[in-house]
């Protein structure tokens, strides 16, 4: 079930005020390098040009909304093994726009979209539409994954 704004508003205040030691930390602790690894390949694939300080903030940004995810279902997460993490990303990524919708629907919402198009905007000022776009998009399907590897979700 998506998040009510009440919901949403009480995790992005301790997601949008973490300290770097404790972003670092949890990168570590919930994410690990590997997950991180693919997200950086996700972000290269939507955005093969920009240069990778670009989307060494990107994938900042799919972090913040990993961590959010985590924040609102309270589910612990560990750093997935190489397997896991690839068949989640591959997942969630090649999601048809069916399903896509579905889940946004069902568990991203609109308080949440709102904070990735905010915060995506904050972080990675865009003038262009399709970039914004494509910046929150990341952002949500980072957000999808944390759920796929907390609860394993079936492909």
């Amino acid at each position: 079930m998506a998040p009510t704004l009440q919901q949403t508003r009480s995790a992005v205040t301790g997601i949008t005020s973490m300290p770097d030691a404790v972003f670092k930390r949890r990168k570590t602790g919930e994410a690990g390098d590997t997950l991180v690894a693919f997200l950086v390949i996700l972000a290269k694939k939507l955005f093969p040009h920009d240069a990778e300080a670009l989307n060494a903030r990107r994938v900042e940004l799919m972090l913040a909304s990993y961590f959010l995810r985590g924040e609102l279902d309270r589910l612990p997460a560990v750093p997935p093994d190489e397997k896991t993490a690839r068949a989640a990303v591959d997942r969630v990524a090649s999601l048809p726009a069916g399903q896509l919708d579905l889940r946004i629907t069902a568990e991203v919402g609109d308080a949440v979209l709102a904070f990735c198009s905010a915060f995506a905007q904050k972080v990675l000022p865009e003038t262009d539409a399709e970039r914004r776009a494509k910046n929150v998009q990341l952002m949500v399907l980072s957000y999808l994954l944390r759920a796929d590897l907390t609860t394993h979700v079936p492909s």
